[in-house]
Order: C-alpha cells, then sequence, then structure tokens
C-alpha cells in the first residue's frame, strides 16, 4: 500500500513539472531559493526632492535661462541626457507648454520633433499668431526614462514652471498633453474641463487652453476635432 501511494505522488509530482514545463516555467526564478509564503518587504520611499521656492530662483529672464542651462542642482541634473532649454520669443503672445522633450532622432535641441512641431506651428498659425510670437518650454528640460515624471519629481518642477510663467508674462497658454495639464491645472480627482479660462502662475493668472499632446493627435486624428474646439476658444479669448 505504501508503495503504491508514494507511485502515485511520484507520478502526480511528475505530472505537475511536466505541466509547468509545457506552459514556459521549467527554470528556476532566482540563484538562491525564496519562502513564497512570507510577505514581502516594504519598499523603501523614493527620496524626498527639495522644492524651491520661488524667491530662490532667478529674477530675470536671462539669469533663468542661464540657471536652467548650467545649474547642477536642477531636478534634471541627475538624469541622464541633454538639456533641451526653452526657445522663441522672450515676450509671447503664446506660451507653449509640454511635460518633457519629445524622443527621436531628430534635432537634440528641439523641444517638440520631425511631426509633433509641424503640427503646432500648423495649430499656431491657424489662430492667428506667427511663430515668431511663440516661446516653448517644458516642465522637465530632460527626458526620462519612461518618459514619464514621477509625482515626487514633479513638484519642483510645476513650482519652477510658475516662476517661469511669471517671467514670460505671456498673453496666453496652451498646454498639450494630459499629464502637463494635471500638473498645471489639478482636478483634486474632478475631471476637469479642458477649457482654462485663467492658469495661475507666480505673478497672477493668464488665459489658456489645454489640449491633446501633437503625437497623440497624430495618431487619433478624431483627437484634432477637439483640439480646434480649444483654440477656437483661445482666439475668443484674444477678442474679449
Amino acid at each position: 500500500m505504501r508503495g503504491e501511494f508514494e507511485s502515485s505522488t511520484q507520478s502526480a509530482i511528475a505530472g505537475l513539472m511536466a505541466w509547468w514545463s509545457l506552459a514556459g516555467v521549467d527554470a528556476a526564478v532566482a540563484d538562491e531559493p525564496r519562502d513564497w509564503l512570507r510577505p514581502l518587504p516594504r519598499p523603501v520611499p523614493p527620496l524626498a526632492v527639495a522644492v524651491p521656492s520661488a524667491s530662490a530662483l532667478p529674477t530675470t529672464l536671462d539669469a533663468f535661462h542661464a540657471y536652467l542651462a548650467q545649474s547642477p542642482d536642477i531636478t534634471e541634473a541627475r538624469w541622464p541626457g541633454r538639456r533641451v532649454l526653452p526657445s522663441g520669443s522672450p515676450t509671447p503672445r503664446l506660451m507653449v507648454i509640454v511635460d518633457v522633450p519629445d524622443a527621436g532622432d531628430g534635432d537634440s535641441t528641439a523641444l517638440l520633433q520631425n511631426d509633433n512641431r509641424q503640427l503646432v506651428d500648423g495649430m499656431v498659425r491657424a489662430i492667428g499668431i506667427q511663430s515668431a510670437d511663440v516661446y516653448f518650454c517644458s516642465l522637465g528640460l530632460v527626458r526620462p526614462a519612461g518618459g514619464t515624471i514621477d509625482p515626487v519629481t514633479l513638484s519642483p518642477l510645476v513650482t519652477r514652471m510658475r516662476h517661469h510663467m511669471a517671467l514670460i508674462a505671456p498673453k496666453s497658454v496652451l498646454i498639450l498633453g494630459d499629464r502637463t495639464s494635471r500638473a498645471l491645472a489639478p482636478s483634486d480627482g474632478v475631471s476637469a474641463s479642458r477649457f482654462l479660462p485663467l492658469v495661475n502662475h507666480d505673478a497672477g493668472t493668464v488665459p489658456g487652453v489645454a489640449t491633446c499632446h501633437p503625437g497623440l493627435m497624430l495618431h487619433q486624428p478624431a483627437a484634432k476635432a477637439e483640439c480646434w474646439h480649444m483654440l477656437q476658444q483661445l482666439m475668443e479669448s484674444f477678442a474679449a
């Protein structure tokens, strides 16, 4: 009887191992054995990122640009990659803000690459603004791994952008992408309207709209209709 039980057990184990092998699980997952019933250790929280106060940031645009280009203390200094600096008119009718520079093999100093930039240039012309009257910038100067800024890192970048907007004092703001919109116009869990009558910055407010990132519009042409609706509202603010 005992021999039959052992034979049955061995057969069951062999069958189970064969099933796992067919499923592709045919090797150990680590060099050392692991107790899978022991609770996992708590993850170590990320290091806090110091949030600069507006008073600690340069108070002129030239000095601020130099700070972005050269400072070893900005958040992006610990990210691999080249800093993509703001560009355009220092006294713009329109300030265009994205979250991070585009990925791509084009101009490494361009915030928006190739088709994305062409689309935005066309959007700007459609509302009667010349490219020479636009200022382009991003929350993060370097594209992080995965292309997404984590929530802890985002806070100092938002503080810096509100100071940046105050220095530029644009006539209007175009915010591109959901991540950028949520960062500059948080909804506290409530679905926020795409139309932002006013965008806050350190020196007051400015009329602005938020719409899809151009990369999304290129892959989902239906999103262009919503974008055009937003741009029409922005044009109405010019006449107000």
